[in-house]
């Protein structure tokens, strides 16, 4: 069983956490929410990343945890595209990922949320590094939902952990995850 962690002093905004109660899979955590009083989310608090972390620790006991993690992950990039269109405007998928170390840390306070890093070794080709204490899927579901979004409409692309390297819920020191589009 996964049980997520991190330094109890580490906070996440509330328009993030929103993601808990508007994505497709709502109906399927619903219990777990109520289990750990997040059932209702103000978007302009902030909540202790440790009782976000506890949410996705019981989650990952459901039968169907990626789906709900991935759902997660995209919903939370949906509220990030509703709070603030005007800053996405104009942005290309590689203009916001190789900023999104920053976008990362602006989401939380406290402390450390652990390191994202990007690159982009070809112009169609981005790859992602994280450490962090969330589960990799839910940012699966963030990375695509932002390739879904930011790139030009009927572009093709792929959102791939490395096959290569362990991901860290694997035993790896961190997670890789590739985007390519064409």
């Amino acid at each position: 069983m996964p049980i997520y962690t991190c330094d109890p002093n580490i906070e996440l905004n509330g328009i993030t956490t929103m993601a808990f109660i508007r994505n497709v899979q709502h109906a399927e955590i619903a219990p777990i929410l109520q289990k750990h009083r997040m059932d209702t989310i103000d978007p302009n608090a902030w909540y202790p990343l440790q009782d976000v972390l506890n949410v996705l620790s019981d989650v990952s006991q459901t039968g169907d945890s990626m789906s709900n993690f991935v759902s997660l992950g995209m919903a939370a990039v949906q509220m990030q595209f509703q709070a603030a269109p005007q800053q996405l405007e104009g942005l290309t998928l590689a203009d916001l990922l190789l900023r999104y170390p920053q976008v990362y840390q602006a989401r939380h306070r406290g402390g450390s949320a652990g390191t994202i890093s990007v690159e982009q070794p070809e112009q169609k080709h981005i790859i992602i590094r994280m450490d962090i204490p969330y589960p990799d899927d839910v940012f699966y579901g963030v990375f695509y939902a932002y390739a879904r979004g930011l790139l030009p409409k009927g572009t093709s692309f792929t959102v791939k952990y490395d096959p290569r390297i362990p991901r860290r819920e694997e035993g790896g020191s961190e997670t890789i995850i590739h985007i390519t589009w064409h």
